[in-house]
């Protein structure tokens, strides 16, 4: 479960974060803008520490057996991973030094008895996949679209929640165009009025500082 104080701090990250944009009314952007505005952004990025965004989400629980653990901690030391040992399947004759030394005879006709039945019961295994290998792997494959279907439903529901924000966004922001445009105008005749006003006050001014001259 996640931790309420790490949600709010996460939240609040949120909160702070301000966007202006309106893409679905915005006038497209100069080429020559577009390309000062890229140049920015890798100039800014090159020296910028990204924040962590998961910093609010507590760590997923590892279930790892003792054999995985393990190895994680041997690729955590840098440790190298030791090849295969295949001596065991050797098969080596006595050395010429007990030719003649019937135990070691027999350890090595017993151990050729066990690589035979090694081999046998491979061979068993490979007549057995050849029977029913297919059919376990069409019912593998059964299962595997089990559980695809869900994810592919839980995946078009999140695209289909997607696409109906969007269309809020789009629609939100058309119906305030014509609002945003109406004040972008008033707004721009305000200031044309206010810099006639400064315009006409100055020349009062200095026409006030003429008459008290006389």
């Amino acid at each position: 479960f996640f931790s309420p104080i790490r949600m709010q701090s996460g939240q609040a990250q949120a909160a702070r974060i301000h966007i202006d944009a309106l893409p679905y009314i915005d006038p497209p952007v100069p080429e020559d803008m577009q390309s000062h505005v890229e140049q920015l952004i890798e100039e800014e990025m090159a020296h910028f520490a990204p924040p962590n965004y998961l910093e609010h989400l507590p760590a997923p629980p590892l279930h790892l057996s003792p054999l995985l653990t393990q190895e994680f901690e041997r690729v955590r030391k840098g440790v190298p991973l030791q090849a295969l040992d295949v001596k065991r399947y050797e098969i080596p004759q006595p050395s010429a030094a007990h030719r003649s030394d019937v135990g070691k005879w027999r350890e090595a006709v017993d151990n050729a008895h066990a690589q035979l039945e090694h081999q046998c019961i491979r061979t068993e295994n490979l007549d057995l996949l050849n029977t029913f290998g297919k059919s376990a792997w069409l019912q593998y494959n059964q299962y595997l679209e089990a559980l695809q279907a869900p994810l592919a439903a839980e995946h078009e529901a999140q695209k289909r929640r997607i696409d109906e924000v969007n269309r809020t966004r789009k629609s939100i922001q058309l119906g305030a165009a014509n609002k945003l445009r109406a004040l972008d105008e008033e707004f721009q005749c305000l200031a044309h009025k206010n810099v006639e006003l400064q315009v006409q006050c100055d020349r009062v001014d200095r026409q006030i500082k003429r008459l008290r001259k006389f």
